[in-house]
């Protein structure tokens, strides 16, 4: 195996783990609504008016919430008012 392959096969599998439904999302949808990751199923994801704008509905014990996140900002996860997914 070349040296350029050694390199190139970890950068690819790191970029594409922030492919589908991420652990990130999870994770912050457990910790805003206190549920733990595994809790967690995220139902549906949309963007905002910019790409850097990340929402996505989510649930956990039977309830639906809508969480956002906008880089450098805490963002959340709040009750759903409509169910998406």
């Amino acid at each position: 195996m070349s040296l350029h392959r050694v390199f190139i096969l970890p950068v690819a599998i790191a970029l594409c783990t922030g492919c589908g439904s991420s652990a990130w999302q999870r994770d912050s949808t457990a910790r805003s609504v206190g549920c733990t990751p595994n809790e967690v199923k995220v139902t549906s994801k949309d963007s905002g008016a910019f790409d850097n704008i990340q929402s996505w509905y989510a649930s956990c014990r039977g309830k639906q919430y809508r969480c956002v996140f906008v880089p450098g900002d805490q963002g959340g996860c709040y009750p759903a008012t409509q169910s998406s997914g």
